[in-house]
């Protein structure tokens, strides 16, 4: 599945970093919609399945007031594993859990569990239900950057288009530059184009049957890119429907890839340890980097630089490369990790990079020279981060479900949110800077208030 993350560089400016503004602000609202309509559902469905087996019971005969029945609450399916821990979860009900794809071709087996919304407090701590797609019993991946929208309209749309429709796993979705358009692909090789205004389906865009694994909008067009199972990235035109093109040449699934932020080139990266700088208007490859000095195993994580001219790549075996795109080589070497790197984050306005990892670390690099500036070790592993805006701390999720804040003056962990019960996979920041969104494979969302780092 796609996991776009915080850190990534902001190709708007100007008048589209209101757009950016009012496109995250319509998410919030859109998800806390969700959770009262799928809450609602839920327990519609409890209480029609409750009376209909209290239809088929004989009624008791002198029950006094005092001995009324107790409902147990629901409790897991009995052939529920969760394939990782047996460790009992307090205070979670789960109703079902199943896999996404028993196959899929991620190196991290990720299975999404549904389980009731708690009580939102709108304090420090907000928790949010993610749903499930109800018609084909698959959970919907919901990352952080769509749990911030404004506008019931809207959000009631937003709604529609992650509920309805597809036919197996919402694996990724993203939001046009202008926030006009909505995009969502999934494993059931479609990808959906909504107007977001209306709520109306524009357009069923289709590759070759394969499922995608993430989705990228032009930086200031209405063009997508999008990931494929079949090893293509393929290239559609939002506004008319149509196909412009298909990047050919990977041997295995595309793992991940964007525009550089001034839309000229697209970098790419897949499962065979490559990657491919393409011209998005001829499909011409420009360069090929694989082999020596290069990713010896599958890339999992891509960031761009805002200049455009350098990608920086994680891959499987625990290596990061930073490549120039214009020439198609690699330049430097990040080597620290032991273990997959799961994520990358640039900090805006410095030449710094952070890298987490399944190695139970977060780094925090120099890029000019290749240095490390600090290392913040972990319980698990780290899967997502994010940059606090331009400030000098960072946030980590982690295997263990829990959110770490970071100095990167110091390397020291200030701040440690708890409350998922299992590995976070999306971390985002609010537009006022105010609160940090994670994503977790528990099935919720939480939001935590961070104003204090700003």
């Amino acid at each position: 599945m796609s996991r776009e993350h915080g850190g990534r560089v902001d190709p708007s400016d100007g008048g589209g970093a209101d757009q950016t503004t009012i496109m995250r602000a319509m998410q919030q609202q859109f998800e806390r919609m969700n959770v009262v309509f799928n809450e609602i559902r839920d327990r519609l469905d409890r209480h029609e399945d409750r009376l209909e087996q209290l239809q088929q019971e004989p009624l008791p005969r002198h029950r006094r007031p005092d001995q009324q029945p107790h409902f147990a609450p629901n409790v897991p399916d009995d052939d529920y594993d969760d394939g990782a821990s047996n460790e009992v979860i307090s205070n979670a009900t789960w109703r079902r859990a199943r896999a996404i794809r028993p196959e899929r071709p991620r190196h991290v087996q990720r299975q999404y569990r549904e389980r009731e919304a708690i009580d939102s407090n709108m304090g420090l701590q907000v928790e949010m239900y993610v749903p499930n797609h109800e018609e084909h019993e698959e959970d919907l991946h919901v990352p952080a950057e769509l749990i911030m929208k404004t506008e019931v309209k809207q959000v009631q749309h937003a709604v529609q288009a992650l509920t309805s429709r597809h036919q197996d796993t919402v694996s990724t979705v993203a939001f046009s530059f202008d926030g006009q358009l909505l995009a969502t692909g999934s494993f059931d090789g479609h990808v959906h184009i909504w107007d977001t205004s209306s709520g109306s389906l524009k357009f069923t865009l289709e590759g070759s049957g394969e499922g995608f694994e993430w989705l990228k909008w032009h930086p200031r067009g209405h063009l997508l890119i999008a990931g494929s199972e079949d090893a293509n990235v393929w290239m559609w035109n939002a506004d008319k429907g149509v196909c412009l093109n298909t990047f050919s040449g990977h041997g295995s699934t595309v793992t991940c890839g964007d525009f550089t932020p001034d839309g000229k080139i697209i970098c790419t990266g897949s499962d065979d340890a490559s990657l491919r700088i393409w011209n998005p208007k001829t499909g011409e490859c420009f360069h090929v980097v694989k082999g020596h000095p290069y990713h010896t195993d599958g890339l999992t994580c891509l960031s761009i630089t805002s200049d455009s001219t350098i990608a920086i790549t994680g891959a499987k075996d625990g290596s990061v490369h930073l490549v120039n795109i214009t020439i198609g080589r690699v330049i430097s070497s990040l080597s620290s990790h032991t273990a997959s790197v799961e994520c990358i984050g640039l900090k805006p306005n410095a030449l710094w990079a952070t890298t987490g990892g399944m190695d139970l670390k977060l780094i925090i690099w120099d890029l000019q020279s290749s240095s490390v500036r600090c290392t913040c070790d972990h319980e698990e592993g780290v899967t997502s981060l994010t940059w606090l805006g331009t400030s000098q701390y960072v946030a980590s999720g982690c295997v263990d479900g829990k959110v770490r804040i970071w100095d990167s003056l110091s390397g020291g962990c200030v701040r440690t949110f708890s409350g998922h019960a299992d590995t976070i996979q999306s971390l985002a920041i609010s537009a006022d800077g105010n609160s940090l969104v994670s994503v977790s494979d528990d099935g919720t969302a939480r939001v935590f208030s961070i104003s204090e780092f700003k």
